[in-house]
């Protein structure tokens, strides 16, 4: 399968330019970009750092060190999609959901 990776600044300068020359409705759509399905891939955060599941503790004290390990590093973006990416499969565009509302702005 054939696959291509897009910058979405790329993405929307080319959007911005066919805006004149097509009705708004035909270049955007709910479900589509320009007759190529939209997918949205979820953004998933999980923490940095957690405490070991061979780690033998209470239930407390695990929920308090994994409570505190979040507020101290925080977490991290595991999504696969990283941020302004657009990925192409034949007709399938895969983005993140802010860079599928960024692209959805376009026409507003």
């Amino acid at each position: 399968m054939k696959h291509s990776t897009f910058r979405l600044e790329n993405l929307l300068d080319a959007a911005r330019k066919l805006e004149g020359m097509s009705s708004p409705g035909n270049l955007f759509s709910p479900l589509g970009i320009a007759g190529l399905n939209l997918f949205e891939v979820p953004v998933r955060l999980e923490p940095k750092l957690k405490l070991s599941d061979d780690v033998i503790v209470s239930d407390e004290f695990r929920a308090k060190t994994n409570a505190w390990l979040l507020e101290m590093f925080g977490e991290r973006d595991v999504c696969p999609i990283r941020p302004g990416m657009a990925y192409i499969f034949g007709g399938n565009v895969i983005m993140r959901p802010e860079s599928a509302a960024l692209l959805r702005s376009v026409d507003a």
